[in-house]
């Protein structure tokens, strides 16, 4: 079973990846955009990270979305 703070983390992570991909942006461009690393984008993305909110204003500015989508 699924806990509640890794699905928050799953989900965060394929709103990321699904952003990046409909951008057409790849980790290094992103990682560009934002100041994060490619590797962390990937745990991101995989669900084994949540960021700290001033990294998910970076993405969400990055990603062109507002913080709460």
């Amino acid at each position: 079973m699924i806990s509640e703070n890794n699905l928050i983390k799953l989900v965060l992570g394929f709103k990321v990846k699904y952003l990046r991909h409909k951008q057409g942006l790849s980790y290094q461009q992103l990682s560009e955009k934002t100041g994060l690393s490619n590797s962390y984008l990937h745990d991101i993305e995989k669900g084994k990270k949540y960021p700290k909110v001033d990294k998910i204003n970076q993405l969400a500015q990055a990603l062109e979305v507002s913080y709460d989508f």
